[in-house]
């Protein structure tokens, strides 16, 4: 009985004196929600964040010296690729294409897109075997993009990168070996 008074006493300064310390810090348990709160900023002095449009890269003598002279990777330049589904961030529905749209990366650096036999892009391009990455410029627009490729014997995959702040886009690629048919 004296045991239990004892632990019963002990168990109550310990309550008491972590109620008293104003330097304790808790644990969260599983039971225990938490709740983050965030310093004040302060205000003043603070500007607008303003994002400058990016500066898309040109099809000038030095890109098209370094895209005439890379190696080429004959996964991706051995075909023509024919669209066949893309998704965007900004859309939670893939967009599927119906035929038609075809991509042609050619062996000197070149490459051209379009639909059926109709050529709505050109261009020159760098593939870098290495890091996967594969740039694009575009002779038509005043327009770049850079890619992440994935592929294999039967379809090739791009995943947009944020290099020139304009590609949320995934696009999947079936291999063909010439451009589609209007029938």
């Amino acid at each position: 009985m004296k045991i239990i008074s004892a632990l019963l006493a002990l168990n109550f300064l310990v309550i008491v004196a972590c109620k008293n310390d104003n330097t304790k810090t808790t644990i969260p348990t599983s039971n225990t929600p938490t709740v983050a709160t965030k310093p004040e900023m302060p205000r003043e002095g603070l500007q607008p964040v303003s994002q400058s449009p990016p500066v898309y890269g040109k099809v000038d003598e030095a890109f098209t010296k370094l895209s005439g002279s890379t190696k080429a990777f004959a996964m991706i330049t051995d075909s023509v690729w024919h669209f066949h589904v893309a998704i965007t961030m900004d859309s939670p529905d893939p967009v599927i294409f119906r035929g038609g749209e075809w991509l042609d990366l050619l062996e000197n650096g070149e490459y051209s897109s379009g639909v059926y036999n109709e050529v709505k892009d050109q261009g020159r391009f760098t593939y870098d075997e290495k890091t996967t990455i594969l740039e694009m410029r575009s002779s038509k627009r005043d327009t770049s993009s850079q890619w992440r490729v994935k592929v294999d014997p039967d379809a090739m995959l791009l995943i947009g990168t944020s290099a020139y702040r304009n590609n949320p886009w995934q696009f999947k690629f079936n291999r063909a070996f010439a451009r589609p048919n209007q029938q």
